[in-house]
């Protein structure tokens, strides 16, 4: 087994699927000039309220190769953002 493959290595997270529990929005990227809108999957209803998103979703992941492979995860509304888990897809470099 290859534990610490990564370590010291430069790093690119390709995409990742975001599990959410009764999320509205969001956003994710490597620092907060590199963001992506994390996608609402419910259709608003006209007078009512919205509705939250329960489930997963998978984005693209904004940013490009780095040794440290940080991600940032920030709600600047004040609404519901509840991250159960977080699946990222990294490609090692040499």
């Amino acid at each position: 087994m290859n534990i610490g493959l990564g370590k010291n290595k430069k790093k690119r997270i390709v995409d990742m699927t975001i599990e959410m529990m009764e999320s509205l929005g969001g956003e994710v990227g490597s620092d907060t000039d590199h963001l992506e809108k994390i996608p609402v999957t419910s259709v608003p209803v006209l007078n009512s309220a919205p509705v939250m998103n329960n489930g997963t979703v998978k984005i693209p992941f904004p940013g490009g190769s780095e040794y440290n492979g940080d991600i940032i995860l920030i709600q600047n509304r004040p609404i519901p953002f509840t991250v159960l888990s977080l699946i990222c897809y990294v490609e090692i470099g040499d």
